[in-house]
């Protein structure tokens, strides 16, 4: 097929085909078509699955709402690609999301273990601290 690599030829119009960029650049090759792809993808307004190592791609269209791909068992939102929320818009997740890892890191959740020796252990702001 054609790639979108013009011939560097004066005035010449024609692409050149990928069988020409695969034997010049063989090592090269690869990434180009992966790059070929995720433009494809991208300018189509289509989104790539968000199951971890999945390689499916969602078609939306004008639907924004949440997805559910067969094949890694994902369920996300097309729009903005993180947990299905819909009816909520995406701009309200963002920031609830975005409290949620706050508090996550205000909070102390690491074990503590002494072995015979004095352990001090200070909670972050200084909410909570105690010695052993």
């Amino acid at each position: 097929g054609k790639s979108i690599i013009k011939c560097p030829g004066f005035k010449c119009k024609e692409f050149v085909e990928d069988t020409v960029v695969m034997a010049l650049c063989p090592k090269l090759y690869p990434k180009y078509r992966s790059w070929i792809t995720n433009m494809y993808v991208k300018c189509k307004g289509y989104r790539w699955c968000v199951g971890n190592g999945c390689e499916m791609v969602a078609v939306g269209g004008d639907y924004l709402g949440n997805v559910h791909c067969k094949m890694c068992d994902s369920e996300y939102c097309f729009s903005c690609g993180s947990m299905p929320h819909w009816p909520v818009p995406c701009k309200f997740i963002n920031v609830y999301e975005g409290d949620i890892l706050e508090n996550k890191r205000q909070r102390c959740v690491q074990n503590v273990r002494n072995n015979g020796g004095r352990a001090n252990l200070k909670a972050r702001r200084g909410q909570v601290s105690f010695n052993m």
